[in-house]
């Protein structure tokens, strides 16, 4: 739109240029035939003989000159001479051309020049007039051409030549130096130049300004709709987990507290013990998973405190232990803490404890039985590393790849105890509120070895 803008007011530029040209050539026309006309009404003026004003040769000899009665000479002069004569006072300076010309000239100077004569020759299919820009050896030129029309008193000079009234006789060719209207119209193409490159680095600034700010724009949207997929995706998640995993302990215990009660008398003691522990195990994980969940809900909402300060890591290790064995005794599974005793953090914890119930437990999960799970730690610079390593059914890299997403789905581990993934997802959380870092190495039927990290620096505490 800015060039075309360009173009068109250079159009009109040029346009305007050339009217005001073809306005002065009018001009200087009009002014020249109504000084013929005025000459010609009046059959021609007469003028002192001077070595300017000579008889015309191309005028009857009879009246070429007359005498006054005090014996001056005076010439006549008719509209040709005259005209002329007013092109030769013109010349100097070079300011103006004016050439008298015709086809069929009486005087050989007035034969027309080549661009003259396609002009007279335009005339005889009624062209009112000529303009044309003109580039010559020294300066360069504007041309204008009229025709001349035969009146009734230029019959008197030229009914020989076979003209008659309201025939084209001729033209009058004006020129004048290009330079002055040139040198305006090249003004006026570098303010339209200017005016159009600045509205373009106008246009382009505000075209990139919009454009980021699209993108900016979309970008946050782009987020938030990421957002609105993690809140779908926790919402489902943890609908699942009240429909079905929360559900299901529940459905169990309670069934085996109704077989106590209604059949207590003809059950065995083997029995009701079995019983027994089977309604504690069960109690013991659905406690474990409402209390992940009421983690991991408060964590999302960000209402954990952090409270981080001088933490026994080994002594959280031994209670999650004491929690976890009952589950790893009926699997028959080793619990070993190679974690020292002298080994200090600065840690929330609770968050400390959590996490490492959630990996025991996990490992214990996976285990196969008669198997070991081992706790241990190594201390690299900066920060202490504490690794949770079983010898169990381990991941594909697909698995591992997703470990710790919400959407991942837990799978069953060696004695068909289900999970919810949340325990992972908590850890990861915890460790990295303390600035560490989890990961895991694991291969597939040689078990998995869960790392993170505790850095030695002091952590600031929640305000």
């Amino acid at each position: 739109m800015i060039l075309i803008s360009f173009l068109w007011n250079i159009d009109v530029n040029q346009r305007g240029t050339d009217k005001i040209v073809r306005n002065r050539g009018q001009a200087f026309f009009r002014q020249i035939v109504a000084t013929r006309e005025w000459n010609s009404y009046l059959g021609g003026v007469f003028a002192p003989k001077t070595g300017f004003n000579q008889p015309n040769p191309y005028l009857a000899e009879s009246i070429r000159e007359i005498m006054t009665v005090d014996s001056q000479p005076l010439v006549r002069i008719n509209p040709a001479y005259m005209t002329r004569q007013i092109a030769e006072m013109n010349q100097y300076p070079p300011h103006l051309y004016v050439h008298l010309t015709s086809l069929k000239p009486i005087r050989p100077a007035n034969k027309p020049d080549d661009w003259e004569t396609g002009a007279l020759q335009s005339f005889r299919s009624r062209t009112d007039e000529i303009l044309a820009y003109i580039k010559t050896d020294s300066f360069p030129l504007y041309r204008y051409m009229a025709p001349l029309i035969t009146e009734k008193s230029c019959l008197a000079c030229h009914a020989a030549q076979g003209y008659h009234e309201g025939d084209i006789r001729g033209g009058i060719s004006i020129s004048f130096p290009a330079e002055i209207f040139k040198t305006a119209q090249s003004g006026q193409f570098q303010i339209l130049l200017w005016a159009h490159l600045f509205i373009l680095v106008l246009g382009i600034f505000g075209i990139y300004s919009y454009f980021k700010m699209s993108g900016t724009y979309l970008a946050q949207l782009k987020q938030k709709n990421r957002d609105l997929y993690m809140l779908n995706t926790k919402k489902d998640k943890l609908f699942s987990i009240i429909a079905h995993d929360l559900k299901n302990p529940f459905n169990s215990i309670i069934g085996l507290s109704d077989l106590l009660v209604d059949h207590s008398e003809e059950l065995e003691e083997k029995e009701k013990g079995e019983f027994l522990v089977s309604i504690q195990q069960t109690s013991k994980n659905a406690f474990q998973l409402l209390e992940n969940l009421l983690g991991w809900a408060m964590s999302e909402l960000k209402k954990i405190p952090f409270n981080p300060g001088p933490t026994e890591p080994s002594q959280l290790i031994e209670s999650s232990i004491q929690l976890i064995h009952l589950s790893a005794r009926n699997k028959n599974i080793t619990l070993v803490n190679r974690v020292p005793e002298q080994i200090r953090v600065t840690a929330d914890k609770n968050m400390l404890a959590t996490i490492f119930r959630n990996l025991i437990t996990n490992a214990v999960k996976y285990s196969y039985p008669g198997g070991t799970v081992e706790v241990s730690h190594s201390l690299q610079p900066g920060k202490h590393v504490f690794l949770v390593s079983d010898r169990g059914v381990g991941m594909t890299p697909e698995q591992k790849e997703k470990l710790f997403n919400l959407g991942c789905t837990s799978t069953f581990g060696t004695n068909n105890e289900k999970g919810t993934g949340l325990g992972l997802i908590l850890c990861k959380e915890f460790v990295e509120k303390h600035g560490g870092q989890i990961w895991v190495d694991t291969e597939p039927g040689k078990g998995s070895t869960f790392n993170f990290t505790i850095p030695e620096q002091e952590v600031t505490r929640d305000s």
